[in-house]
């Protein structure tokens, strides 16, 4: 039985490793920029956070945060987070623990606060193209932002988001209806996903900004923007 959870594990990590790989299918096929490729993973994250945010209510064990090694963000909710028990609004659905709820309102908030400030690394800054103008003048950011967004919003695009995220339902789907996995974790368990995939995108970032900076901004200068946002 512990063989076959275990292989079931390893399915569904090669299946989501392969999903992820799609958006750089529209880099070939489509011949998208990076900026329209991340935008795929930009859309993707908001919507995972959202995804996990309405199943960590649903966890049934006990939370013990004493036995975690990461410390995660917990936001209460007044006349609702300190109340014990749970709630079941339908019969098809397990009931909602109230003692959850703190932690699914604070990977909402955390998650998508970082998703917004992220918008303008992954759609403006990953292309000098869409930063800097000819003159090398940096242009108002929030404008740029709207205008990558809108420039990134095509129907391959949208078709890329509900191809990957449909996937993910499905995973989530499979665990949480025939698994019945919410009676074997606690809301920490579940809330600490989406944080990962956060705090990954997050380093990642960061290590953008600093070869933005570095590597690529002075590349400008010798080779021009046209080289540079193609490379």
């Amino acid at each position: 039985m512990a063989a076959e959870e275990k292989s079931r594990v390893r399915t569904t990590l090669a299946l989501l490793f392969l999903a992820n790989l799609l958006p750089f299918v529209g880099l070939e096929v489509y011949e998208w920029s990076l900026p329209e490729a991340l935008f795929v993973y930009w859309i993707d994250i908001g919507l995972f956070v959202v995804l996990y945010t309405a199943l960590v209510p649903f966890a049934q064990k006990k939370p013990r945060p004493e036995e975690r090694m990461v410390e995660l963000v917990t936001i209460s909710i007044p006349f609702v987070s300190g109340r014990s028990g749970s709630i079941q609004p339908v019969r098809w659905l397990p009931p909602i623990w109230y003692r959850n709820l703190k932690y699914a309102f604070g990977i909402f908030v955390f998650g998508l606060a970082f998703w917004f400030i992220s918008g303008d690394l992954f759609l403006v800054e990953s292309d000098p193209g869409f930063y800097y103008d000819t003159g090398g003048v940096p242009t108002d950011s929030i404008e740029q932002s709207f205008i990558a967004i809108q420039r990134s919003f095509t129907p391959e695009a949208l078709g890329m988001i509900a191809l990957l995220f449909g996937f993910r339902l499905l995973i989530a789907y499979k665990q949480f209806s025939s698994q019945r996995r919410y009676e074997r974790v606690s809301a920490p368990v579940l809330a600490e996903i989406p944080t990962r995939i956060v705090v990954f995108w997050f380093l990642l970032t960061a290590v953008t900004t600093i070869s933005l900076i570095v590597i690529v901004l002075p590349l400008l200068h010798d080779f021009g923007i046209a080289t540079v946002s193609k490379t």
